[in-house]
């Protein structure tokens, strides 16, 4: 059994253990996919922190290259 939170809509009182219920299914699908966009983006900037990584050690690898090129 349900009990209505006063002045509220969104929560609810579960009557047998007092829990106060969020039922709010629009403020839930909102927060999850703002959650899954925060991941995606965390997702993208470790991947090109890897890309700019890589890219580094390319251009010194060729800077490498180039100066044994240059020594013979």
């Amino acid at each position: 059994m349900y009990i209505k939170v006063q002045d509220r809509r969104d929560i609810i009182r579960d009557g047998d253990s007092k829990a106060i219920l969020n039922i709010n299914n629009d403020g839930l699908a909102a927060y999850k996919a703002r959650r899954q966009r925060e991941q995606t983006m965390d997702n993208i900037v470790n991947e090109v922190s890897n890309l700019k990584a890589d890219i580094s050690e390319i251009k010194f690898l060729l800077s490498r290259i180039l100066e044994k090129n240059n020594d013979n």
